[in-house]
């Protein structure tokens, strides 16, 4: 693997991460805006589906 292969893929998992850290606080109140959802349950199943699926493909 040659180093822009790799700076592309840390650049990738970088900008998750990010992405990730930085919505995270707002998904309680998007999901009660846009889905009338109530309570942290189904905003804390979607975080940790959308973690796994990452976790998942980053390998792939």
């Amino acid at each position: 693997m040659t180093t822009v292969q790799k700076g592309f893929i840390y650049l990738c998992l970088l900008s998750t991460l990010i992405s990730e850290m930085l919505l995270s606080p707002f998904f309680p109140q998007l999901f009660s805006t846009y889905f009338q959802v109530e309570g942290v349950q189904a905003t804390s199943l979607y975080i940790s589906v959308c973690r796994i699926v990452v976790i998942v493909m980053t390998p792939i």
